[in-house]
């Protein structure tokens, strides 16, 4: 089904993004993250309705698109205690009439892991995302991983083959996913480095190899988006006629590169698992859902 790009957004970020979301943030909290092709955009993420005097926090999606844990209140509800997907805060505490709108993701609550374990599955769980393949959705697929890198190369490629409205949308698809992967990368390098002291050995050093790939990789992302020559997204004053076959042909070597720097972190990742007697399913899936 064309254009198969507009099918990208979920998979491409989920891969690494879920790293910092499901290990330290969310498994801590006891709540599952299962997938079932329902939710926003990282599926049910667990948590209940301000149920939090036993201790347990819930995942919730604030209309930036972003992901937090609200875990707790302080002056009598007056404040609400997170850990925010984007801050660099240990424990976000953030004025209530400054939360604004949410989506709650509401799962079910199971024992927390220690966060050891929590890592260790999060980065499972990156990776085996990583050997998804895609997903069936009601209009399409959705591609995850090594796959969604090479489908989304395969559409620039194929780009001038599109209707209008199909070109549009995938110049819309081709500079949102861009800006999601910046984001996802640089919190992948602080996730790993930040909890890499849990781990001891071979898999502390392939926690540092990988974090120091996705480091690398998030400045080329982001040094690319102040540039303003490529992914014409809103911040670079540039739209569709701006879009021509010599500037796709630039894109598509661009993720050529990152294809090689996301192969790299993945290979360490992977050691890291090996050497942690943490079995990895590599499956290169169509449509079999989530890997748990």
């Amino acid at each position: 089904m064309r254009p198969s790009g507009a099918r990208l957004l979920l998979g491409l970020v989920v891969g690494i993004a879920v790293l910092a979301i499901v290990g330290i943030i969310a498994y801590n909290f006891g709540w599952s993250a299962s997938h079932g092709n329902a939710g926003p955009m990282f599926g049910p993420f667990g948590g209940r309705h301000f149920g939090m005097g036993d201790g347990y926090g819930f995942g919730f999606q604030p209309f930036g698109l972003l992901m937090a844990v609200i875990f707790g209140f302080e002056d009598n509800g007056r404040i609400v205690l997170m850990h925010d997907y984007m801050s660099d805060e240990p424990v976000l505490r953030l004025p209530l009439e400054q939360v604004g709108p949410f989506v709650c993701f509401l799962g079910q609550r199971r024992s927390a892991l220690a966060p050891h374990d929590a890592m260790l599955e999060g980065v499972r769980i990156g990776v085996d995302n990583w050997h998804r393949g895609y997903t069936p959705g009601q209009t399409g697929r959705y591609w995850h991983g090594h796959a969604g890198l090479l489908k989304w190369r395969e559409d620039l490629q194929e780009a001038d083959e599109l209707c209008f409205d199909e070109k549009r949308q995938l110049f819309f698809v081709n500079w949102w996913v861009f800006d999601c992967l910046a984001d996802a990368r640089t919190t992948a390098e602080k996730f790993l480095r930040r909890n890499a002291y849990l781990l001891a050995g071979s898999p502390h050093r392939h926690a540092l190899e990988a974090a120091a790939v996705f480091a690398d990789e998030a400045r080329l992302l982001r040094s690319t988006m102040a540039d303003k020559q490529m992914f014409l997204g809103p911040w670079t004053g540039k739209g569709l006629e701006h879009w021509t076959n010599t500037l796709r042909a630039r894109e598509i070597a661009f993720l050529g590169q990152l294809l090689t720097l996301e192969s790299h972190a993945i290979g360490e990742l992977e050691n890291l698992l090996d050497a942690s007697d943490i079995p990895i399913r590599h499956a290169e899936t169509t449509g079999t859902g989530w890997s748990r």
